[in-house]
């Protein structure tokens, strides 16, 4: 009785202990992705990110599981009515398709980019691909969703990873994420609004001046086009490839009162513009090419 009793507070102590050391990774991969842009926000913006480390400290893990995807790594998990989680719980892959063309395209000791990057799928995967020697740049703006993000980074150890709670556009913004689909955190965009609770800051891509990019993922709700207008120059100086889900929410559609055939058709065109190939792959995700880069 005695030797299962210590055990049972040896394996507490290690569990505590476990849970300390992953917050504390989990914070400094928030610092080291605010790092990168906190010098750029209007000061009277700033107050939004000033309790960030604090809530990714205390993350609620009672309210989590961790789900083990074969080939990938885990993922904390809530109960949340979300069908991307689901499928994770169940070990399956997040668009396994995506995944591949990241292992193709984002090249060893370089940068990639996960435009809207969810809990971190697409992002773990662009970590295993640049490697040790490479950067992620990871942007998701609804707070909630950022924490878990962070989290999955540091228990992944994806220390390459640097995750900003931002939106990417075409200006510098207050905005305020609005979810589009019950069953789908992801499917949240952002609007224009003063600062609230859960306000972030959107900023255009060109205004971090980002170097040696082999890849940019968007899949950003509808607001592709922005985001690629927002990142002109960086596109045109590094030349990546590029994976864009293009208006592939049709919630939207109403919610921001759009015709999205007609966004759709000059999203394609404003990528030809800057001499890509844009090929169709599944529904509503495409491979964009520079022109001259081999396709796999």
């Amino acid at each position: 009785m005695v030797v299962l009793l210590a055990d049972v507070l040896s394996f507490l102590r290690l569990s505590w202990l476990k849970k300390i050391l992953l917050a504390r990774r989990a914070v400094k991969l928030c610092n080291q992705g605010s790092a990168l842009f906190y010098g750029k926000i209007p000061k009277k913006l700033r107050s939004i990110y000033q309790q960030d480390p604090a809530r990714i400290h205390n993350f609620p893990l009672h309210l989590y599981h961790i789900a083990k995807v074969d080939r990938l790594g885990l993922f904390y998990i809530d109960f949340f009515n979300d069908f991307i989680k689901s499928g994770l719980s169940e070990g399956n892959i997040w668009e396994e398709q995506i995944g591949q063309l990241v292992k193709n395209y984002a090249l060893p000791g370089t940068v990639a980019i996960d435009a809207g990057a969810y809990i971190g799928t697409h992002t773990l995967a662009m970590a295993h691909a640049v490697g040790k020697s490479g950067r992620v740049y990871s942007f998701e703006p609804q707070r909630k969703i950022y924490a878990e993000l962070c989290w999955n980074m540091a228990i992944n150890k994806a220390t390459n990873v640097f995750p900003m709670r931002l939106a990417l556009g075409k200006t510098t913004n207050c905005v305020r994420p609005v979810q589009a689909l019950l069953d789908n955190e992801g499917s949240t965009f952002v609007v224009p609004d003063k600062i609230q609770e859960d306000s972030s800051l959107q900023l255009k891509l060109d205004d971090l001046n980002l170097k040696n990019i082999s890849l940019i993922k968007i899949d950003v709700e509808n607001m592709e086009a922005d985001v690629i207008e927002g990142g002109r120059k960086t596109i045109l100086r590094c030349r990546p490839v590029l994976i864009v889900e293009i208006q592939g929410n049709p919630a939207c559609e109403i919610s921001l009162k759009e015709n999205r055939t007609q966004r759709a058709f000059e999203t394609v065109k404003k990528i030809q513009s800057l001499h890509y190939t844009v090929t169709h792959l599944h529904e509503c995700d495409f491979l964009c090419l520079p022109l001259k880069c081999p396709a796999f």
